[in-house]
């Protein structure tokens, strides 16, 4: 897939899921015992949520095809020559990796607490959200916090052409750290 539709269709596919997502809710929780409304609003926001794992899976897709592509295939030949000295990208791909693995087991455990009726397990006891949702979020956050890549002011270079993708000193955080170490 070309680079420059790929970000354009991830930001509408997700601006479509919260949508459906917020629609649906809204529906259900205002349906004051109208069953026909509610079902609706449970079907949007289900719509939603798998609407989200497949956009997900696309952008792993996408990411595994980039990283293959860079790695090379069996014979070692790689099929794009991407500058990386200095740069671990592997462990931010492994990272990526684990990361959407979380997420995904998360996401399927919307799905199942939303199919189920109000009084389902998932819906009666609070352990399960506090398990599978915020448990692994924070999970998520210690892992990226960890391998944090703000760091790096490395760019990639492919051909001698700079490739966009990663100059990863923020221009939002830049000022911040500069306070901090005026203070120190």
């Amino acid at each position: 897939m070309a680079p420059t539709p790929t970000p354009t269709i991830f930001t509408w596919t997700d601006v479509l899921c919260i949508n459906l997502q917020g629609t649906g809710a809204s529906l259900f929780t205002n349906a004051k015992g109208k069953a026909s409304m509610a079902k609706v609003g449970k079907v949007l926001v289900l719509t939603g949520l798998v609407a989200q794992i497949a956009t997900f899976a696309f952008f792993v897709y996408v990411a595994m095809s980039w990283h293959r592509r860079v790695v090379g295939d069996a014979n070692g030949r790689k099929k794009r020559a991407v500058k990386t000295e200095g740069f671990a990208w592997v462990k931010y791909m492994r990272l990526l990796y684990v990361v959407s693995m979380i997420i995904t087991f998360r996401n399927l455990f919307h799905v199942t607490k939303y199919a189920m009726s109000e009084d389902g397990y998932l819906n009666a006891k609070e352990w399960p959200t506090y398990a599978f949702d915020a448990l692994l979020m924070v999970v998520v956050l210690a892992l990226c916090a960890f391998w944090y890549v703000g760091n790096l002011d490395v760019p990639f270079e492919q051909n001698g052409d700079s490739l966009e993708m990663m100059y990863m000193r923020s221009t939002i955080w830049t000022p911040i750290l500069e306070m901090r170490e005026m203070k120190n």
